[in-house]
């Protein structure tokens, strides 16, 4: 009974939890992490089930510096879908900034595995490496995300000056 009438209460609240959704989106892109937090918070208390509203207030709560906060809501979207490669590297982005390397390697290759042509996570992992000595690795990842065709331009000068 209880199955039936979560999945009733997720149909209900589904339109009020995607307006939260996109209002915290706009709010976010307008530079206001504080309001998105909120909307983002609220559609996560209408449902705990959302991914997507979870990772959104895990990138707000990040933006805010509330690390622990955010990766909590990460965590909490991987749960509810563990094969998205955009939110282990999210993951791996958040743990490289907190110092904790080892956790965030495993995460960013644990996206590379699901998305080999992520040239951000292929970057960022290539930067760790870097940052801790290991010179010839980090050179290889810049060489192979260097050669993605679908690699902005952007990310491609910074490789270039990487690799010089």
């Amino acid at each position: 009974m209880l199955g039936t009438m979560g999945r009733l209460h997720r149909i209900m609240v589904g339109p009020k939890v995607k307006r939260l959704i996109n209002k915290g989106s706009n709010l976010y892109n307008e530079g206001d992490s504080g309001g998105a937090e909120e909307s983002f918070a609220a559609a996560v208390e209408l449902d705990d089930e959302s991914e997507e509203a979870h990772y959104y207030l895990a990138l707000a709560l990040a933006d805010l510096k509330r690390p622990q906060e955010a990766e909590t809501h990460i965590r909490r979207s991987l749960d509810l879908k563990e094969n998205e490669p955009k939110t282990h590297a999210d993951l791996a982005e958040l743990l490289h900034h907190e110092g904790r390397k080892e956790e965030a390697e495993q995460e960013y290759r644990r996206a590379l595995e699901l998305d080999p042509a992520n040239g951000i996570a292929i970057i960022n992992l290539g930067t760790l490496l870097r940052d801790s000595g290991r010179f010839s690795e980090a050179t290889d990842l810049y060489r192979k995300a260097n050669d993605l065709p679908d690699l902005d331009e952007e990310s491609r000068k910074q490789l270039e000056e990487m690799l010089l």
